[in-house]
């Protein structure tokens, strides 16, 4: 059923993997710094904008960051270009934006995490138990998604080992998203990478996940990303981000991976994206010409470089 299908609401996502279905649970993975908490909150936001109710769990956050994060955005899309400044900038010097824009952003957050987007941040103890009754919560509640920032912040019990702990979590994550029939989109973390390969993947692999044997055997889906570091740009502000599926629903992979441009004034991705084929080893990607576009990329574009590690 077509009403059942939820868009995350980011084209490079959305035509990477397919919309979301109710029994789907997707793990997005990066490194420290890539912006897993940015891309949970702007996924949560899209859908409310498409119309849909997501539940939104940071388990990472401060109370309150993820208005803050928004109002920056509402206060980006308000002031015109060349006012713009960074989160960062806005957080240490909030009187750099005129009062009236301030107002409005801040109407604009509290309609969005007042009414649109459910909110929950985490509270003394958050385990696998209270998870589970998140999701289910949320299904009864009528709520379309579940976000969740992040998987590795969930308490193991006394004891428990991490491999332990892991496996355990997505087993039961796994089992509620079936039960409830509502789609879970859950950041995590990587493995710490060693420094000992002379040339690494443009992208982290399924193994650089925590608890990548047992990911793969229950997400649905897995996206990975990454800092395209080695894209010079010429504004700071745009920053280039490498997106790869390392599994589907329906089951194996392939070899492209798409560059979308994550823009730091707006704190917003850009709907369009370069289309590139990797190498055999993964360190070198090669522009796709457009009629060797897969039919699902409506919103690539042919870039003018190829790209080595």
């Amino acid at each position: 059923d077509n009403a059942d299908v939820v868009s995350t609401g980011v084209p490079v996502i959305d035509e990477l993997i397919g919309k979301l279905r109710p029994t789907d649970f997707l793990v997005i993975g990066s490194g420290t710094g890539v912006g897993k908490t940015t891309l949970s909150r702007i996924i949560a936001t899209s859908m409310a904008r498409n119309g849909k109710r997501p539940l939104f769990a940071a388990l990472e956050a401060y109370k309150g960051e993820i208005q803050d994060r928004q109002r920056h955005h509402e206060i980006s899309r308000l002031l015109p270009p060349e006012r713009r400044i960074s989160y960062s900038q806005w957080i240490d010097a909030p009187e750099k934006v005129p009062d009236e824009v301030t107002r409005k952003a801040r109407r604009a957050s509290v309609d969005m995490f007042g009414t649109r987007v459910g909110m929950v941040y985490r509270k003394s103890e958050f385990g696998i138990n209270e998870v589970v009754q998140l999701i289910n919560q949320a299904a009864a509640l009528g709520y379309d998604a579940v976000v969740l920032d992040h998987l590795h912040y969930l308490d193991a019990e006394l004891g428990e080992s991490e491999v332990v702990h892991i496996g355990k979590l997505l087993k039961e994550i796994s089992r509620a998203v079936q039960v409830a029939r509502i789609p879970v989109i859950a950041a995590s973390h990587l493995r710490k990478l060693g420094n000992n390969q002379k040339k690494k993947p443009l992208v982290p692999t399924i193994h650089d996940l925590h608890g990548s044997s047992e990911i793969s055997k229950r997400a649905t889906a897995i996206l990975m990303i990454a800092g395209a570091h080695g894209i010079e740009s010429q504004d700071y502000n745009r920053c280039p981000t490498w997106f790869r599926v390392l599994k589907r629903r329906k089951g194996g992979r392939d070899n492209l991976i798409s560059l979308a441009t994550f823009d730091r004034r707006t704190s917003s991705y850009r709907q369009a994206y370069e289309l590139y084929k990797l190498s055999e080893d993964e360190t070198e990607a090669e522009a796709l010409s457009p009629n060797r576009f897969p039919h699902w990329a409506k919103n690539a574009y042919v870039p003018q470089r190829a790209f080595k590690q």
